[in-house]
């Protein structure tokens, strides 16, 4: 009898503390984290590019990696597309747009600021 109801506090203890996790990013759906993983897989090359411009010196090498940084834009166009309908759910919804931000921040965030749309000499604080 003891250690059947140790067993049932136990077991209830656990059902419990599990059913208190909740997902804090509960409005997007398992189909958008998916679509937010694959627009960011797409972006990273851009980066390289991106960054190849921003520090380049010589005049010629910075339009080299700008016409490759345009043909990856180009071969991106399906991940723009997916880009496109979030950015349509993410209209006029605050709560949505907030976890959105949230969710991009923390479990992409190398992906963050060209998601987000943050320019280098933005001052948004984009540290955790």
């Amino acid at each position: 009898m003891r250690k059947s109801l140790i067993l049932f506090i136990l077991v209830f203890a656990y059902i419990w503390g599990c059913s208190g996790s909740e997902d804090e990013y509960n409005l997007i759906k398992p189909a958008e984290r998916k679509a937010i993983a694959e627009i960011c897989s797409c972006f990273e090359p851009i980066q390289v590019y991106k960054d190849k411009m921003k520090n380049e010196r010589d005049s010629l090498l910075q339009k080299v990696y700008r016409d490759s940084f345009e043909m990856k834009i180009i071969e991106m166009a399906p991940c723009l597309e997916k880009a496109d309908e979030l950015d349509k759910k993410t209209a006029g919804n605050e709560k949505y747009m907030n976890q959105f931000i949230k969710y991009v921040k923390e479990k992409h965030p190398n992906c963050f600021p060209m998601m987000i749309g943050i320019g280098p000499n933005d001052s948004l604080n984009i540290k955790k």
